[in-house]
């Protein structure tokens, strides 16, 4: 099984994968932030394009030798989540979709604590969210339709 965590930033997504799900977890921001410097500016995009086909390729290799794979990567667009599940429907691999879901004041609480965590050196592989990138992020994601979600999390 191929999970596709789903959310904003700070909804749980990462949380979820370490201590629920027993499997490796492919995320873009501990590829990104482990090789490159922490902001990459006009290219940010394009190398994080290239970190997700990789990891996505990587996640084929592992679940066609039975091994379950989460990835961490937002899974901000329709299209983007309607491409992901085609990816792995035509390699044979069956892909659900959690959808991270939590009230707004959780998550900012999250968000803030990690921003400190990140700042104390406590957290290595996660971007800071402060100086209104949190609000450029949230304007770029299109919440799943029910019909898009196989698993609906909220907490």
């Amino acid at each position: 099984m191929i999970y596709l965590l789903c959310g904003r930033v700070g909804s749980g997504k990462s949380t979820f994968a370490r201590q629920r799900l027993a499997c490796p977890c492919l995320s873009c921001d501990k590829l990104l932030l482990r090789l490159f410097p922490p902001y990459l500016g006009e290219k940010h995009g394009e190398i994080q394009g290239k970190c997700m086909a990789y990891l996505m390729d990587l996640a084929v290799d592992l679940g066609k030798n039975g091994v379950d794979v989460a990835l961490d990567f937002g899974f901000w667009t329709r299209q983007g989540r309607k491409e992901a599940k085609e990816f792995f429907v035509r390699r044979g691999l069956a892909a659900c979709l959690y959808y991270f879901d939590l009230p707004e004041r959780t998550r900012l609480e999250r968000l803030q604590a990690r921003d400190k965590a990140i700042r104390d050196g406590k957290v290595k592989d996660s971007y800071r969210m402060d100086g209104g990138i949190r609000e450029i992020l949230d304007a770029r994601f299109e919440p799943p339709l029910p019909s898009e979600v196989d698993v609906w999390m909220m907490s």
